[in-house]
């Protein structure tokens, strides 16, 4: 991603970056000397993914800040936001994640800039809501599509199965199955509502 941000353009950049960093499966692939202290309620096998997902974060860690140091050295102002879909599994924060689906997938939102962003606090958003409270907080212009998902946003707060008692509930309301055809016809359609100005900020 650093190289793509390092390259000279005359147009801005949108850049969608998807990593299995930290993934599972939690195997014993990291050659390091530092261990964590074992609880005495894991076993041995617990303890081995457990000890592989903390390596990993503190190698995460340590990329992260190299990586917001040469953020600041972009002559470009550039915004980074970095958020996850889910914590990891079971089999490594225990019962916390079977007990509690909706705080498994709750995870933070990470945003490093090489320019001064305003305080805010967004509180539990959906994924799909997020580039929406950028664009206020940044004050830009509102598209169509930003205007249909506060619509949305209204109406649905968190969009996700999670946080529903049953995944039709959504349905019964006009601005979601509206919002399921933009996706039809972005993702499987003709692309009309982009010829149509739909996403453009005026």
């Amino acid at each position: 991603m650093l190289d793509e941000l390092q390259a000279e353009s005359t147009k801005a950049k949108f850049i969608n970056g998807v990593t299995m960093q930290n993934h599972a499966p939690y195997d014993n692939y990291y050659q390091t000397t530092t261990h964590f202290a074992q609880r005495g309620d894991l076993n041995n096998d617990q303890y081995q993914k457990l000890e592989t997902y903390l390596t990993g974060l503190s190698h995460t860690d340590r990329a992260l800040d190299d990586f917001y140091q040469k953020l600041q050295a972009l002559p470009q102002k550039t915004l980074v936001v970095i958020y996850g879909d889910h914590f990891p599994g079971s089999d490594v924060l225990g019962k916390v994640t079977d007990t509690d689906s909706q705080l498994a997938r709750r995870t933070p939102i990470v945003m490093l800039a090489n320019f001064p962003l305003p305080e805010h606090d967004f509180g539990t958003i959906s994924g799909n809501y997020l580039t929406l409270e950028i664009t206020k907080l940044l004050n830009w212009k509102q598209s169509g599509f930003d205007e249909m998902r506060q619509q949305l946003q209204a109406t649905i707060p968190k969009m996700s199965f999670y946080h529903s008692d049953n995944a039709g509930d959504f349905s019964q309301h006009q601005i979601y199955r509206d919002y399921q055809l933009i996706q039809y016809d972005l993702l499987s359609g003709q692309r009309f509502s982009q010829k149509m100005g739909f996403f453009d900020r005026k």
